[in-house]
């Protein structure tokens, strides 16, 4: 219902009162009441006037899942969302969804607050403080397994348009999960999957962004930073996040349509920081070092020894 008379509020762009909201509802003057609170509580800013009612006077980063779905331009990714306060991981949340189900909740999206056990790549714990953004879709795109990390790829490339679409901060990518901005990690992404020898279940895609977050734990603050830090502006998270999300499936839906990566490869190249630069390759029983020279048209890292 809370959602339900912020709309009604949005709509009418005037006081309105709480009888007119008792009566359309059939809940009490007290019940209406209850739910603005609720609502001034996650951060609506709400005039109360007696005699007049309620006004709704803005709504800056307000997260959650009505917000989440106003005004997006998509056509799946993000039309269902599942909204959290707290979880331990939103990519751990999508893939128990997307395995309790095949086809209804492909494009599926499960955002949180915060996170007690976001991780990066390799195990690494990512630091999910109140003020970024964290979420995970879930898709179920017809590939073979070996092709699900240039899903990673396209997403970085939309977290980058997005970041510099929505708050103007020049953002690149580091090789292959990482979204850079003046040398430093704004974004990680993490892709997980489901799959058989042949073909993918699902793939659930992991990003995080430091939007707001202010400090950084000594070990990582050199290398770390959000987009207010570098820009001293705070930006509406949910204009970010439905910003990467029309990038996204863009990029996704002619992927499929392309039937691989040879189309973003170009455009990925240009965005992508860690052309040129040394690089050490670990592998099981070996490293590798040399000039990282280009991308291939699978998304490849390429190495000159």
């Amino acid at each position: 219902m809370k959602y339900d008379i912020i709309n009604i509020m949005r709509e009418k762009n005037d006081f309105i009162s709480g009888e007119e909201l008792a009566e359309k509802f059939g809940v009490s003057r007290v019940s209406v009441w209850k739910n603005i609170c609720k609502l001034k509580e996650e951060g609506y800013i709400i005039d109360s006037v007696t005699n007049r009612g309620y006004l709704l006077k803005g709504c800056f980063d307000v997260l959650n899942e009505n917000e989440a779905k106003r005004n997006l331009r998509t056509a799946y990714i993000g039309q269902k969302c599942i909204y959290k306060n707290e979880t331990d991981s939103t990519n751990d949340d999508a893939k128990n969804l997307a395995s309790s189900s095949f086809t209804e909740n492909n494009g599926t999206v499960i955002i949180a607050e915060s996170q007690k056990k976001g991780k990066g790549r390799l195990g690494r714990k990512w630091e999910a403080e109140k003020k970024g953004l964290y979420f995970s879709v879930i898709l179920r795109p017809d590939i073979m397994p070996q092709e699900a990390p240039q899903i990673t790829l396209l997403a970085g490339i939309a977290v980058a348009k997005a970041i510099e679409r929505i708050c103007g901060l020049a953002a690149k990518i580091k090789w292959p999960n990482d979204v850079i901005a003046e040398g430093r990690k704004i974004s990680g992404i993490l892709t997980e999957m489901s799959a058989e020898m042949e073909r993918v279940k699902y793939i659930v895609v992991g990003i995080g962004i430091n939007v707001n977050n202010e400090e950084f734990p000594e070990e990582i603050k050199n290398k770390a930073a959000s987009v207010y830090t570098l820009t001293g502006k705070k930006n509406d998270r949910t204009e970010i996040y439905k910003a990467v999300l029309e990038e996204f499936e863009i990029l996704y839906d002619e992927y499929i349509k392309q039937g691989g990566f040879s189309f973003a490869a170009k455009e990925y190249s240009k965005m992508c920081v860690t052309i040129g630069m040394k690089v050490k390759i670990s592998l099981k029983d070996k490293e590798i070092t040399g000039e990282a020279i280009g991308i291939d048209n699978n998304g490849a890292l390429m190495i000159k020894k």
